[in-house]
């Protein structure tokens, strides 16, 4: 609907001028909303409703928002801390995406939660059912020998293990960073852990081979991964890594751009 206001020129009463043009757009023409039986009343209905014309009132658990103009509907598939346990023994505060592997399944990373507290990987099947693969902190250790607090998504190779990264943890040789050092790890399909790399290995100062990784990695076909780190380096400014494969070997190069978090893609 398009609309205008008028008003009256103050040096010729008689005279009308024209301040502006708008035009109405119809919400419910661009969003579509469908509320359970029990939802409180949307935005939609409010519009073009008078209150409690109709209103329906409560707490649903799952909620379902229609996008009409593009044909995407919104649902939830899990929620975390389902298991409850005093630190939610299914995974809390997942920060990082998912990757998807075989059968639709999803894979991921909580930052908390687990066995220990100290943060799970975990598989969501097609069903919707949620299986903890790993929880950090398992080794024990005044640090968390296993790492923990995986802020970061993972990657995986063709015979099915998952790599990451841990911002705490870990077994440093230096330990300038404790307990923020943090790991590289592998996951492998029977459920068993790795620790290929520990950060403030190389010591200095600053732990010259970095720290806090709260990045993903990504992993090239020969199997090297790469990564980068928050802190830590020649300059403090984090560090961009390579691992090879057999775990031992990590390759900074410092970045003097203080702080920075850094991707990329390796070809």
């Amino acid at each position: 609907m398009t609309d205008q206001v008028q008003g009256r020129s103050p040096r010729s009463p008689n005279a009308r001028i024209r301040l502006c043009t708008f035009t109405l757009i119809s919400l419910s023409a661009l969003f579509a909303f469908t509320a359970h039986a029990g939802a409180q009343p949307n935005i939609l209905n409010r519009l073009n409703r008078p209150p409690n014309a109709g209103a329906k009132t409560g707490n649903t658990n799952r909620a379902e928002i229609a996008n009409a103009a593009r044909g995407y509907t919104y649902s939830v598939v899990y929620s975390f801390c389902s298991e409850g346990g005093a630190g939610c023994t299914d995974g809390s505060v997942p920060a990082a995406g998912l990757i998807k592997g075989t059968a639709g399944k999803l894979y991921g990373t909580t930052f908390q939660g687990g066995a220990n507290g100290g943060g799970t990987v975990f598989e969501l099947n097609n069903a919707g059912q949620e299986t903890v693969l790993y929880s950090f902190c398992s080794e024990g250790g005044a640090n968390c020998t296993d790492g923990a607090d995986p802020e970061a998504g993972l990657a995986w190779d063709a015979a099915g293990n998952l790599y990451g990264t841990t911002v705490i943890g870990g077994k440093p040789k230096h330990h300038n960073c404790s307990p923020d050092c943090g790991t590289v790890f592998k996951l492998d399909n029977t459920g068993t852990e790795t620790v290929l790399y520990s950060f403030c290995s190389e010591g200095g100062e600053n732990c010259t081979d970095g720290y806090l990784s709260d990045a993903g990695l990504i992993r090239d076909a020969a199997g090297n991964l790469y990564g980068t780190t928050k802190n830590g380096g020649g300059y403090s400014g984090g560090v961009v890594f390579r691992l090879a494969p057999a775990g031992v070997s990590v390759s900074p190069t410092s970045l003097n751009y203080g702080n920075v978090e850094l991707g990329g893609r390796a070809k």
